[in-house]
C-alpha cells in the first residue's frame, strides 16, 4: 500500500509521466499483441516472456480507438470519457500521464448440488495510473479493494487455502460467507539503451507460450521482484530475482510470515527464421538455523546454480532446469512446447518403476490467430502433464510457492490436462469459450505427490508414483463469455458469463461426484480486463 502511494504522489506533484514500458497480460491484450508479432521472416519478438514490451508488440493505444462510438452519445466530454478515452491524459513534450479506474461489478447465481440462494458477486473497486519521464524512466500502479461472495468451489478453495485464487489473503466478510481483500501492485522501469532494461516493482511475471506455465505463470500473489533483460542480435537473457512469503500459519512466527527468495535465469535464442528456444533455471532458497542470512551468492547473473546448490547442501535448496521451444509454422500459426526438470535418476527412468525420484513436467500446445482466414479468430490446443512431487522440496518452506499457490501449474504435480480455447472479437463485440479436461492424483489419505505444501518426505514408498495412479479425479470445465465493449481504451466491458465446473472422484472404476467442487453459474458483469484470474483450477 505504501509503495501505491508513494508512486501516486510521485506523478501527481511532478506530472512528468508517461505510459508505462510494458502491456499488461490479460489474455484480450495478448491475443492481439501475440498475433501481429507471429510473423515468419519478421525480426522475431521473444513472445515468451511477459509483459511484453510496448515498443516491440502492436500499439494497444492505436488498437483501442479503431472503433469509436460518435453521434449525440460522445457529444460531449462524459460521453467520450465513458466510451471511448482514458479518464485523465495528459500528453506534453517529453511526458505523458494516465489514470483511470478499475472496477468489477458482476453478479450471478449458482446452480447445483452445493448452490445456495445467496447472490454470488465480486465488488472491486480502485485505480490504475500509469507514467514516464522522457524515454527512460516509466511506472505503473494499481489498488483494487474487493468483496466477494463466490461459488462453492472457489469458496472451498479459499477456505482450504486461504487466500483468493492470485489475489492474496482475505479477510471474513458477511457474515463468515464472503472475503473482503485487496491488492497494491506497481514497478518503475529504467531503460538507459536499446539493449538493457531494469524494472523494479510488487508484480507477476510469466515465462513461455501456454497458457499455463510450467516455468513461471501469474496463477499466484504479485511478489516484489527485480527483472533485468538484456537484448542484442536474436538473444534476450532475463534475470528475475523475488521475494517470495509462505502464509500458512504452522511456520508462522512472531506474527510474521516465513520469506524465501527466487532467482531465475531465461535466455531466448531466435534461430532463424521460424525456431525460438530457451533456457530456464530457478532456485529457492530461505534462511535456516544454520544459515547466516541472505547469500550474495544467488545474485551472480550468469553462473549456474546447481554448483551453488551442490555447495550449500541439497537440503538448502531447491533448483528446477528447464528448457523450451517453439515453431512457426506459418505466419500466426504457433506449436510450442515446455520441459521442466527438478529431479531424476537415469537408471530408474529406464527400469519405469515410477520412482519418485523422476520428476518433471512437459507442455506441447499449438495456437493460431484468424484461423480458417476470419479475421481476429483464435484457436489454442494444449497438453499439460506433471509427474507426482515436481514443485515440491524437503524443506516445505523452499518448495516452488507462493503465498500458498502454485508459481507454476496451479494442479501443482501429478496430473494430465487438456485446454481448448477459442475467441473470436468483431468491432466491440466478442467471445471467449475454453474446455479443460483433467486425471488428477489427489492426496487423499497420503501425500501422493499432487500438492506442493508437503515435503516429499512424507511420501508412502519410493516406487509406483504413476500420474494419478491413486485417489484419481476426473475435471471438467467449460467456460463461455460474450462481451460488447463499453471502453476500449481502459478495457472495460459489459459481459455474460456461462461456466460449468465437474470433479469426479474414480473409485474401483465407480465415478462419484464431488459436490462441494461442481456446480454451474451464470454472471453478469461489468469490468476491466487488465489481470487474468485463473479460477480454472
Amino acid at each position: 500500500m505504501r509503495f501505491t502511494l508513494t508512486l501516486f504522489l510521485v506523478g501527481a506533484f511532478t506530472g512528468l509521466f508517461g505510459q508505462y514500458e510494458y502491456e499488461f497480460m490479460n489474455a484480450f491484450d495478448l491475443r492481439f499483441q501475440e498475433k501481429e508479432a507471429m510473423t515468419v521472416g519478421k525480426d522475431r519478438v521473444h513472445t515468451g516472456v511477459k509483459p511484453l514490451r510496448k515498443d516491440d508488440v502492436i500499439d494497444m493505444d492505436s488498437l483501442n480507438v479503431q472503433y469509436p462510438i460518435g453521434g449525440w452519445w460522445t457529444g460531449n466530454a462524459w460521453g467520450r470519457k465513458l466510451f471511448n478515452e482514458r479518464l485523465v491524459q495528459v500528453d506534453a513534450k517529453g511526458f505523458k500521464w494516465r489514470l483511470d479506474p478499475v472496477m468489477n461489478f458482476s453478479g450471478g447465481r449458482e446452480y447445483g448440488p452445493e448452490a445456495t440462494d445467496a447472490v454470488n458477486y465480486v465488488n472491486t473497486r480502485g485505480f490504475l495510473m500509469e507514467g514516464s519521464f522522457g524515454e527512460q524512466v516509466s511506472f505503473f500502479s494499481t489498488f483494487r479493494e474487493n468483496q466477494a461472495l463466490y461459488p462453492s468451489w472457489i469458496d472451498a478453495f479459499v477456505q482450504a487455502r486461504g487466500v483468493v485464487p492470485g489475489q492474496g489473503k482475505s479477510r471474513a466478510f458477511e457474515n463468515g460467507v464472503g472475503f473482503d481483500f485487496s491488492q497494491a501492485t506497481g514497478a518503475v522501469n529504467y531503460r538507459p539503451s536499446d539493449y538493457f532494461n531494469f524494472t523494479f516493482g510488487h508484480g507477476k511475471n510469466f515465462i513461455g507460450e501456454g497458457h499455463r506455465s510450467l516455468f513461471l505463470s501469474d496463477n499466484a500473489f504479485s511478489y516484489p521482484f527485480l527483472r533485468i533483460e538484456t537484448t542484442a542480435w536474436k538473444i534476450k537473457y532475463v534475470n528475475l530475482f523475488n521475494y517470495m512469503t509462505d502464509v500458512r500459519n504452522e511456520v508462522r512466527g512472531g506474527g510474521v510470515f516465513k520469506r524465501k527468495y527466487v532467482s531465475m535465469h531465461y535466455l531466448s535464442i531466435n534461430l532463424g527464421k521460424r525456431w525460438n528456444i530457451g533456457f530456464f533455471e530457478g532456485i529457492v532458497w530461505a534462511d535456516s538455523a544454520n544459515s547466516s542470512g541472505f547469500d550474495i551468492n544467488f545474485l551472480n547473473p550468469i553462473i549456474f546454480y546447481r554448483p551453488i546448490e551442490f555447495a550449500r547442501g541439497s537440503d538448502a535448496s531447491n533448483a528446477l532446469l528447464g528448457f523450451s521451444a517453439s515453431y512457426l509454422i506459418k505466419d500466426r500459426w504457433q506449436l510450442y512446447m515446455q520441459f521442466m526438470l527438478d529431479e531424476f535418476v537415469a537408471n530408474d527412468i529406464t527400469a519405469g518403476n515410477g520412482s519418485w525420484t523422476n520428476k518433471y513436467a512437459l507442455q506441447i500446445g499449438t495456437k493460431a490467430f484468424d484461423v480458417f482466414h476470419v479475421r481476429n479468430l483464435f484457436g489454442r490446443f494444449e497438453f499439460n502433464m506433471s509427474k507426482p512431487y515436481i514443485y515440491s522440496h524437503k524443506r516445505v518452506l523452499t518448495n516452488y510457492g507462493h503465498y500458498n499457490q502454485e508459481l507454476a501449474h496451479p494442479w501443482g504435480g501429478n496430473f494430465y490436462e487438456f485446454v481448448g480455447q477459442i475467441a473470436y472479437d468483431y468491432k466491440r463485440f466478442g467471445w471467449e469459450s475454453q474446455f479443460t479436461f483433467g486425471l488428477q492424483g489427489n492426496d487423499i489419505g497420503g501425500y501422493f505427490g499432487r500438492g506442493i505444501y508437503s515435503s516429499y518426505d512424507d511420501r508412502p514408498f519410493d516406487e509406483g508414483h504413476f500420474i494419478a495412479r491413486f485417489n484419481r479425479s476426473e475435471f471438467y470445465m467449460f467456460n463461455l463469455r460474450s462481451y460488447w465493449m463499453v471502453n476500449p481504451a481502459i478495457r472495460l466491458r459489459l459481459e455474460l458469463a456461462y461456466t460449468y465446473r465437474g470433479l469426479f472422484y474414480v473409485n474401483e472404476e465407480v465415478r462419484v461426484l464431488q459436490p462441494d467442487r461442481s456446480g454451474s453459474t451464470f454472471q453478469l458483469a461489468l469490468r476491466t480486463q487488465l489481470f487474468n484470474h485463473y479460477y480454472d483450477l
